[in-house]
């Protein structure tokens, strides 16, 4: 069974630097949905395994402006073949608006090609408010920044939304209805700006290290220098900086906090506790939850303890781990990605450098005020006991600065449920996507939006 994240991913394939030029290139935009080749078609129209399907082909896009249609097969981007959809999307992920490009497919048998330039991503636009992109430079790294300031506010506070574990992009100009982008527009609308950042070598961002090869500290100073360049923002209230922690960005937040000692900190779907517990608890929970028998939960339980001691304490090799816990990763389905040195879609020494952090320490240090949500059906955050942790230990050292609250009928990407169940079965038929389209919950917005009120 494989570990069940949520991650959704989307195959369309800021802060600002005052004083400089916008270096920052735009990111190339393909424009295809795709989907792998089904069989048939690939015995009666390719012949062999290469190419992907164009389910559908966007208009203004690079794919559309040289000629491909819906319903085309994917060949090949200047002769790097079209193996499948990830190795298509992260191919383009290396072109920037203007660049040259040759793109081959088939259409009915007929095979095609078209050279032409690349077009860039569409921007992001909001109605609540304006949306402006910048960049931060450090260390032969450049971030892309967004920021969405509220109309007619003057110097307003801010939420600096700092997102999960995944090296997806934080910009949204295709789908606005996406969950993450109305939660963004919900703040926006109760008067506060909405900064965030993406992470180095995601979207229009740059650096020498891609983001799936990267230790979670190189991706915690890029949210730590993305702090710096949002206090020095004049069109913004600093003294009234909010930390909003999705999920992973749950477990940056204190850690940046500690540092910066912000107005205020906010997690939802996030856990305090060392990633190698956190794992070993996730697995029972999620097994049972996935419909194991009793038995077989108490069983991969047990597999999970040596794995994951060997893969985040003792960081054994990729070739050891497979050698040594064979069984456990036929479970999860993860044998394939630990030969390249993956797990659950990051490099291995990014979760061996998160858990060398001490999370508890942090949220000691810190000592300004917290609010932890959790969701009530949040199968990643597992349960409530992670918030009501985390207010105990702030309180425990700063007395009445922490609270937690527990949002019905909300999972964690910010979609409302009726019940569990809708959700297990959304997750396993591949409906979610719809569902974070289709059934944003405004409640973690809202008791987000009540709490920073009361502090202002």
């Amino acid at each position: 069974m494989k570990l069940h994240s949520c991650l959704f991913l989307v195959l369309l394939i800021i802060l600002p630097n005052f004083g400089e030029a916008q270096t920052l290139k735009r990111s190339a935009f393909l424009g295809i949905q795709m989907q792998p080749v089904p069989d048939s078609l690939r015995l009666s129209e390719l012949g062999y395994r290469n190419g992907v399907l164009a389910v559908r082909v966007f208009p203004n896009s690079t794919a559309s402006e040289l000629g491909m249609e819906s319903g085309d097969i994917l060949l090949s981007i200047d002769e790097m073949q079209a193996v499948e959809p990830r190795f298509v999307a992260e191919t383009i992920s290396a072109y920037g608006a203007g660049d040259e490009v040759e793109l081959k497919w088939l259409r009915a048998g007929e095979r095609m090609q078209q050279s032409g330039k690349m077009l860039g991503r569409p921007l992001e636009t909001s109605e609540y408010g304006s949306v402006s992109y910048g960049q931060v430079d450090y260390d032969g790294t450049s971030l892309r920044s967004i920021m969405m300031l509220p109309e007619g506010k003057t110097k307003p506070p801010v939420v600096f939304f700092m997102q999960g574990y995944t090296c997806a992009t934080t910009e949204f100009p295709f789908n606005q209805n996406i969950t993450l982008r109305r939660i963004m527009d919900d703040f926006v609308k109760a008067g506060y700006a909405v900064f965030r950042v993406d992470k180095p070598g995601v979207g229009d961002s740059k650096s020498d290290t891609p983001c799936q090869t990267t230790g979670f500290d190189v991706e915690l100073k890029a949210f730590g220098e993305g702090y710096k360049a949002l206090a020095l923002r004049d069109d913004i209230d600093a003294s009234n900086i909010f930390l909003f922690g999705h999920s992973m960005g749950g477990i940056v937040a204190p850690i940046l906090a500690a540092e910066m000692q912000p107005k205020g900190v906010m997690t939802y779907g996030t856990a305090i506790k060392s990633w190698y517990e956190y794992m070993i608890e996730m697995t029972r929970v999620q097994a049972e939850l996935f419909g194991n028998s009793f038995e077989r939960v108490e069983e991969v339980s047990r597999l999970a303890i040596p794995f994951h001691y060997d893969f985040l304490i003792n960081k054994l090799s990729s070739e050891t781990l497979i050698e040594r816990h064979a069984e456990f990763l036929a479970y999860e389905e993860t044998a394939d990605a630990i030969k390249e040195d993956q797990y659950i879609g990051r490099h291995m020494v990014f979760w061996q450098t998160l858990n060398e952090q001490n999370i508890t320490e942090a949220w000691l240090k810190y000592e300004g005020n917290v609010l932890a949500i959790y969701g009530e059906f949040d199968i990643q955050a597992l349960n409530a006991d992670h918030v009501k942790a985390i207010a105990r230990t702030v309180n425990s050292a700063h007395p009445n600065h922490a609270e937690y609250a527990i949002i019905p009928n909300a999972d964690h990407g910010f979609v409302r449920f009726e019940t569990m169940d809708e959700q297990m079965e959304a997750l396993n038929t591949g409906q979610y996507g719809k569902y974070l389209r289709e059934a944003y919950h405004e409640g973690v917005a809202a008791e987000a939006i009540t709490w920073m009120n009361d502090l202002k």
